[in-house]
């Protein structure tokens, strides 16, 4: 019986000593950002890094290679030295010919909280009770808790609500509510 613990004590002693002699399995690359970059960002080669991650630690959607990330917009608020992923960035086709990717500021971030890439919304000037946009599409949502790059969301904009909706969002006041829509 002694012999038998002894020989399992051995071989765990070994299977120890071999795990942990054995190398790291070697890092990953990922991009990260420079500084911090607000959302709707159009980056370019000069906001971008590379860094050695290791795998385990890495998102399945990250961005391995600074090429296909440069030229395309952000589709949240990211810190210096943040990973990206396929996630952070707007996909072109999402926004058409006739729109335009436009960060709105939201001044009450618990209403981020229940908004989500895709919904619809209407956008009501918060002082006078004015919709100034109708039917636009969530791109992105700022994550509530940012203390950089505010808090607000990205939307895919038709050019024809530009004219009212850049102006409520200039002005100083209760700035710009939006309103879910439900069909």
């Amino acid at each position: 019986m002694r012999r038998l613990g002894a020989a399992v004590l051995l071989g765990l002693a070994i299977w120890l000593a071999v795990d942990a002699l054995s190398p790291a399995p070697p890092p990953d690359t990922a991009v990260t950002s420079v500084r911090d970059l607000p959302a709707g960002h159009l980056l370019t080669a000069s906001d971008l890094t590379t860094a050695h991650v290791p795998a385990e630690l890495l998102p399945g959607d990250a961005v391995r290679q600074p090429e296909p990330a440069a030229g395309r917009r952000l589709a949240r608020a990211v810190g210096p030295r943040e990973i990206l992923t396929d996630r952070s960035l707007v996909v072109a086709r999402e926004v058409s010919a006739t729109q335009r990717a436009v960060h709105v500021p939201v001044p009450d971030p618990g209403a981020l909280l229940f908004l989500r890439a895709g919904d619809r919304l209407d956008l009501v000037e918060g002082g006078r009770g004015r919709t100034v946009a109708r039917d636009v599409r969530v791109l992105a949502v700022d994550h509530p808790a940012a203390e950089k790059g505010g808090h607000g969301l990205l939307l895919a904009v038709d050019e024809a609500h530009l004219s009212a909706l850049i102006p409520a969002m200039t002005e100083a006041g209760p700035g710009l509510t939006p309103v879910l829509r439900t069909s």
